[in-house]
């Protein structure tokens, strides 16, 4: 069952709130007799709860306490402190959403001791270009999506819309026309050798890329995925997009190793308004490494953005 770990938006003010999709409690509060963060649970006869440094989007995990509207520490029957699971960004302060609420982690699934860990450079599990962003050849995954890879070998972004209460009713400051979004800056490594390396969209069981809108019942949106190359000592075209159906496209650029190149990443064809966004994607680790994500067009002054790379 995949899960989708981008935060939605919730449109009636008794609820305005983003939440994650994902295997914790509704909540997000553990008891204290769970693990740090990064440290696997001895205590499997229960819970066999799993909480791993990062989770699944390359978000570092924290373990606090959780404190009462006095700010004394709430305590359980047997009088332990609880504890509630956020998710922080590289200066240590809780990532939080539009309504001022903790947004929590993407726990992934707790790997198995038999099974191998995924390669580094693992070119044949690609994402694809499709609205899936499977390419369908994997054979060992029981789903056919992609083979799971490491948050660190993937480009991972969140973006909601800013809303404000007005007259009672939740009202979003939603993307409704084409925009860039995003500029990502890869190194070619030095060593990389000459060709084209696709910028991709990926999915796999952990994590599925999704677009919504702020209807009531919020609705995912149809999305083409149009990947982008980085060329390397050879020149690197762009993919033609649609006339038609909201797309993401990525630019393509050129350069030799050493250099740092940008491609951008834009929607087009917007008809519907845009509440929120997460997207994965992939690239080829042996010849690029990602440098920085900044914000441009509509998402750099509106909104709350997060991505795994600075």
């Amino acid at each position: 069952m995949k899960k989708r770990i981008f935060i939605c938006a919730v449109l009636m003010t008794s609820a305005l709130c983003f939440a994650s999709c994902e295997n914790t409690s509704p909540d997000g509060t553990v008891s204290t007799s769970s693990p740090s963060a990064g440290q696997p649970s001895d205590d499997s006869a229960q819970n066999d709860e799993y909480i791993p440094e990062k989770d699944a989007d390359g978000y570092k995990i924290e373990v606090a306490e959780v404190t009462d509207a006095q700010g004394d520490v709430v305590k359980d029957d047997a009088g332990n402190p609880v504890t509630e699971l956020n998710i922080v960004d590289d200066k240590g302060a809780v990532i939080t959403d539009a309504s001022g609420n903790k947004a929590k982690p993407n726990i992934p699934a707790k790997p198995s001791k038999s099974s191998a860990s995924p390669s580094g450079a693992d070119n044949g599990n690609n994402g694809g270009n499709g609205s899936n962003g499977n390419n369908g050849n994997s054979e060992s995954s029981e789903n056919n999506a992609a083979p799971l890879k490491p948050a660190d070998e993937l480009v991972a972004m969140l973006w909601y819309a800013d809303v404000a209460n007005v007259n009672g009713k939740a009202v979003f400051k939603n993307i409704t026309s084409d925009t860039e979004i995003l500029d990502i800056t890869f190194k070619i490594k030095d060593g990389a050798k000459n060709g084209k390396y696709e910028i991709q969209f990926f999915e796999d069981s952990d994590r599925s890329p999704s677009f919504c809108n702020d209807g009531d019942p919020i609705k995912d949106l149809d999305i083409k995925y149009i990947p982008g190359y980085i060329g390397v000592n050879e020149t690197a075209e762009d993919t033609a997009v649609p006339d038609s159906g909201l797309s993401f496209a990525v630019t393509s650029a050129s350069g030799k190793p050493g250099d740092t190149v940008t491609v951008k990443c834009s929607l087009k064809n917007v008809t519907e308004p845009i509440a929120a966004f997460n997207a994965y994607l992939a690239y080829d680790t042996s010849a690029l490494e990602p440098v920085s994500v900044s914000k441009t067009g509509f998402i750099s002054t509106s909104g709350v953005f997060s991505s795994n790379i600075n």
